[in-house]
C-alpha cells in the first residue's frame, strides 16, 4: 500500500512518532529510529488492521498532526470509500480528531466504488496520488476544494 511506502520513508527519522492501527506498518517500522505507537483492538487477520470499540477508545488517548488515510475507491458522486465497514468506522474516528487528514493512494483506486463512505463530513483536505490519475477525476477532486499532489 501507499501508506507502507510512506512508513518506510519515515522509519529512520528519530523525531517522528507513527501512530498506527496496522500491524503490518508497525512490523515495517520495528527496526527504524522512529517511535511507533500501535493502538489496540480486534485484529482483522487479512488486512492486519485493528478495528472495533477498543481501537476507537485507544484513539481517544492520542493526538497527531497528520493522518494518512488509505482508500479503496473514489468517485465524484460517492466521495472516498472503503471495502470494509469496520475499517471505515476507524477512519471516521481518525478524521474526527481534527488533524490534517490526507488521502494517500495510488491512482488505480480513483474511479472505483466501494460500499462504505469514508468522509461524509468533508474532513479530508489533501490527496496524494500518482500522475496516472484520470484528469477528470483530478479535476473533480480540485473542484471539491482538495489540495491534489501528483507524484511521478
Amino acid at each position: 500500500s501507499a501508506n507502507a511506502l510512506l512508513a518506510r520513508e519515515l522509519a529512520n527519522r528519530s523525531q517522528v512518532t507513527v501512530i498506527t492501527v496496522s500491524h503490518y506498518i508497525a512490523h515495517l517500522l520495528r527496526d527504524g529510529d522512529c517511535t511507533v505507537v500501535l493502538l489496540g483492538g480486534q485484529l482483522q487477520k487479512g488486512s492486519e488492521s485493528l478495528v472495533g470499540p477498543l481501537t476507537r477508545r485507544s484513539l481517544d488517548w492520542v493526538y497527531f498532526s497528520k493522518a494518512f488515510i488509505g482508500i479503496d475507491g473514489y468517485t465524484p458522486q460517492s466521495g472516498f470509500t472503503s471495502r470494509d465497514m469496520m475499517r471505515a468506522d476507524i477512519v471516521h474516528a481518525v478524521l474526527a480528531k481534527g488533524a490534517d487528514n490526507i488521502v494517500l493512494s495510488d491512482a488505480s483506486k480513483f474511479g472505483q466504488l466501494a460500499p462504505n463512505p469514508l468522509d461524509p463530513d468533508g474532513m479530508i483536505v489533501r490527496v496524494i496520488t500518482d500522475a496516472g490519475i484520470d484528469s477528470g477525476l483530478a479535476r473533480a477532486l480540485r473542484e471539491r476544494g482538495l489540495t491534489l499532489d501528483l507524484i511521478g
